[in-house]
């Protein structure tokens, strides 16, 4: 019986530990969650310069991270500590519908396509390249789904990728949107998502 119930305890125990990241997620780009804004500005000033400061926000616009130039990334501090960091991507790409009015409608449809194919298959790649660089490091995500993915550790810091295609109508013209966000979050419940 002593064995049967240390056998469950032991299968329990890998199951709640498989289920986290493989490795600490305990900040980014050299600072950690808890730092405070002056540990924070004096580590990323020296890397990027043109970084901005409004507490309780840090924002650094146009930085390169895991290979892509992100349009910003913005460092959240509450009382004091940093506890989020967000890169964000964004790109809008369009097709005026009456551009060229020698055109077929074929060719109109081909060329609305082609803006769309571009903006989904940029912003795909992008979602897998960073997530399978996280795969690498934390393991699988605990909450994957179409566009979006979760690391947690065993403290509930988390990592989360998500990835955004919309497209909108104007009068003449169509729009098509990509966006794509990293956030890293310090734990705070197991709903902050």
């Amino acid at each position: 019986m002593k064995k049967l119930r240390l056998f469950i305890i032991v299968v329990i125990l890998f199951i709640v530990k498989s289920t986290y990241a493989q490795n600490e997620i305990t900040g980014f780009l050299g600072v950690k969650f808890g730092d405070t804004n002056y540990v924070a500005i004096d580590i990323l000033k020296k890397k990027f310069p043109q970084l901005e400061y409004n507490f309780p926000y840090i924002n650094i616009p146009q930085i390169s991270f895991l290979g892509t130039t992100f349009d910003s990334l913005v460092i959240t501090f509450k009382e004091g500590k940093l506890v989020e960091g967000t890169f964000s991507l964004s790109e809008t790409t369009s097709a005026l519908l009456n551009e060229y009015p020698f055109r077929t409608q074929e060719q109109t449809q081909a060329t609305i396509k082609n803006k769309q194919e571009y903006i989904v298959n940029k912003y795909t790649q992008l979602f897998n390249d960073i997530g399978n660089t996280f795969v690498i490091k934390y393991g699988k995500p605990q909450f994957p789904s179409e566009g979006t993915a979760i690391w947690r550790d065993n403290k509930l810091n988390s990592i989360k990728i998500n990835s955004s295609i919309e497209s909108r109508n104007g009068s003449n013209i169509i729009y098509f949107d990509g966006k794509l966000a990293i956030t890293y979050q310090v734990g705070m419940s197991t709903d902050e998502f």
